[in-house]
């Protein structure tokens, strides 16, 4: 099946924010699983997608449950990002992170290439606890959760 990683971006409050988003088919705490279903999320904050070599102001990145952590201004001009676990009281729950670390390139599909029915599904299906991060329901609301400045 490959990689479930997804993307949407857009203007909000005079940055550009581009979402990438994770699905993976079980959430974990520590290592245990916790849950059927788990998304992550990354928005990275940029000057303006026009330039011709566009700044990365910002990054915001959060666990499967929209909890965000946020960094700006952001001092990197290229991104990875990993998804790992967040110590906590002996356990930890998977949190995506910046990294300097080598890893595999991942198969993207931008909100805007979905078909119809794909955003549909990922607007309505029932995913338990773990929302979508860019479906209609929740992009803006974590853009302005997110938003670092």
């Amino acid at each position: 099946m490959g990689s479930q990683v997804y993307g949407r971006s857009a203007w909000h409050r005079d940055y550009w924010a581009i979402m990438y988003a994770w699905y993976y088919p079980k959430g974990f705490f520590s290592s245990f699983a916790k849950r059927r279903h788990d998304w992550s999320c990354a928005i990275v904050w940029i000057d303006n997608p026009a330039f011709e070599n566009p700044a990365i102001k910002g990054i915001s990145t959060c666990d499967g449950d929209s909890n965000f952590m946020k960094i700006a201004p952001a001092t990197m001009t290229t991104l990875k990002f990993e998804h790992t676990f967040q110590a906590a009281l002996g356990g930890g729950t998977a949190y995506t992170y910046p990294t300097n670390v080598e890893g595999d390139y991942q198969d993207l599909i931008m909100w805007s290439q979905l078909t119809d029915e794909a955003r549909e599904g990922l607007n309505t299906w029932d995913f338990g606890k773990a929302k979508v991060p860019f479906n209609d329901d929740n992009f803006e609301k974590n853009l302005e959760e997110a938003f670092p400045f």
